[in-house]
């Protein structure tokens, strides 16, 4: 093995002479290519199931952040008004209870008194949103109530803001015994 040796340390200028060629680079990159195609497919596919993943699982916290948010605060409402409805006085809160039943059967009388069914639906969302407003007029001073709990004038408010429930659908029922 020394004589070979011997051999091409001599004549190292002689195998270092002929570089091979830019072909030759290309060749052998394309050769190396195809035995790793299936390694480069797979590495790319994971690639595009790990980007996948991610998004979905970035949609779903982004989704069930939004949810939580809005359920949170539905709770934090439903919370407040019961609280809100709990710190009346027995009296008033038997007031309240009966203007509720009353407004409750005066918006089934709708149904009664509606030429159709769909003029009984309009009707109805109307007086619903009229209702929707004195509604929370109702949360916003038992709020002022929890507040303020010796203010008689809150307490009269109370009561007047129910009242006038059953005075807006008193006049639409009315109307609707003049139309038929």
């Amino acid at each position: 093995m020394s004589k070979i040796e011997d051999i091409i340390q001599k004549n190292k200028d002689k195998f270092d002479e002929y570089e091979p060629g830019i072909k030759h680079f290309d060749d052998f990159q394309k050769k190396l290519s195809k035995f790793n195609t299936h390694q480069n497919k797979y590495r790319f596919l994971n690639t595009k199931l790990i980007l996948k993943i991610a998004a979905v699982i970035i949609i779903m916290v982004s989704l069930s952040v939004v949810y939580f948010n809005y359920s949170i605060n539905d709770i934090k409402n439903f919370f407040s008004e019961k609280l809100a409805s709990t710190e009346l006085p027995v009296e008033l809160q038997e007031v309240m209870k009966y203007y509720n039943i009353l407004t409750d059967k005066k918006v089934n009388e709708i149904d009664l008194l509606a030429v159709s069914d769909e003029e009984a639906q309009k009707i109805k969302e109307m007086v619903m949103i009229d209702l929707k407003e004195l509604d929370d007029n109702i949360t916003e001073l038992e709020k002022e109530y929890s507040l303020n709990s010796n203010n008689e004038r809150i307490i009269a408010a109370l009561v007047n803001n129910q009242r006038m429930k059953v005075e807006v659908l008193n006049k639409i029922l009315n109307q609707l015994n003049q139309t038929n």
